[in-house]
């Protein structure tokens, strides 16, 4: 609910964690006699592709667009340093949250614990039908497949990059692209 939302919001903001969508007062552009809070949205832009090196090639993991979350999750809950990077691939705003501000949003309402788990288990069935897809299915399945469910990649990320996020070749993604498109 939105009052409760915006209860949830200030208080983190009193604890000193930002969120997503912040303001602030200043003057109407339209009447410089009157002032007005404006705000703004971070997390604009496709921040970034989530991606590892194995033998000196790059594979890509993730892409994550506007208003979603990005993190190695094992390094985030160990605190520990990760395996994979993080790479804006367009101009992005970023927000940041660390894991002891998330523990202190936590221990605020118990409503941020369970936007915590939601989004612990849309992760975790992310990571599983990612291994299903990856492992089983032909090449021209998984191209189908970012075509029905994530048709904004196709647009917006780079081809190499798609191709080592569905596991086949540059050159198989070129082949089945132009026969499907």
């Amino acid at each position: 609910d939105k009052a409760g939302y915006a209860a949830l919001a200030a208080k983190a903001d009193r604890a000193g964690i930002g969120g997503p969508v912040a303001g602030y007062i200043d003057q109407d552009d339209r009447n410089p006699n009157q002032y007005i809070y404006k705000m703004f949205q971070s997390g604009l832009g496709m921040p970034d592709r989530d991606y590892y090196l194995k033998d000196g090639n790059e594979v890509n993991t993730c892409f994550c667009i506007e208003k979603t979350l990005s993190l190695s999750l094992n390094s985030f809950v160990n605190r520990s340093s990760s395996k994979e990077f993080i790479q804006a691939i367009e101009d992005s705003v970023i927000v940041t949250l660390s894991y002891d501000n998330l523990m202190k949003l936590y221990s605020i309402n118990s409503k941020w614990e369970s936007l915590g788990r939601i989004l612990t288990e849309k992760e975790c069935l992310r990571l599983a039908r990612r291994s299903e897809i990856t492992n089983f299915e032909t090449a021209k399945s998984k191209y189908q497949n970012l075509l029905e469910n994530e048709p904004i990649l196709i647009q917006r990320v780079p081809v190499q990059y798609l191709a080592s996020y569905i596991g086949i070749s540059r050159e198989t993604i070129s082949r089945i692209r132009s026969k499907v498109e």
